[in-house]
């Protein structure tokens, strides 16, 4: 089982190119009132788990927060992947990785403005079982 499904994996890291679904991506967030700028590659990583790496990311909902990561990493572990009880809803991401990041976030209704800003050099995340709602 553990042979086909790194074959499985092996066939479609080499066939589909992440970067074809930067814009879809970039789509999605939009209709969730964010926008979002993938600026580099997106790129498959295997080692120290499959996952994916994203260069260049910058964020905005155009009102009170904006910034950018110079590289957010997503992996999943393969003993979740052949877990067939997920869907768009609860992804079996392991952990998530962001690499260089800004941000800057205006509390929204407060007068004067002031801005608060953040950066941070890596930050990462443990998880077992994501959820978006």
């Amino acid at each position: 089982m553990l042979v086909l499904t790194m074959v499985v994996i092996v066939g479609i890291t080499s066939l589909v190119d992440p970067n074809d679904y930067a814009p879809d991506i970039e789509a999605v967030a939009g209709n969730n009132q964010l926008t979002l700028d993938i600026k580099g590659d997106i790129s498959w990583q295997f080692f120290p788990q499959l996952g994916i790496s994203v260069k260049r990311i910058a964020f905005s909902n155009n009102v009170v927060s904006a910034g950018s990561i110079d590289e957010l990493v997503i992996t999943v572990g393969l003993l979740n992947l052949l877990n067939t009880d997920f869907d768009q809803a609860n992804l079996p991401i392991d952990s998530i990785r962001v690499v260089n990041g800004r941000a800057r976030y205006i509390a929204p209704n407060l007068l004067p403005v002031h801005p608060i800003y953040c950066q941070f050099n890596l930050i990462t995340l443990q998880c077992q079982l994501i959820t978006f709602r």
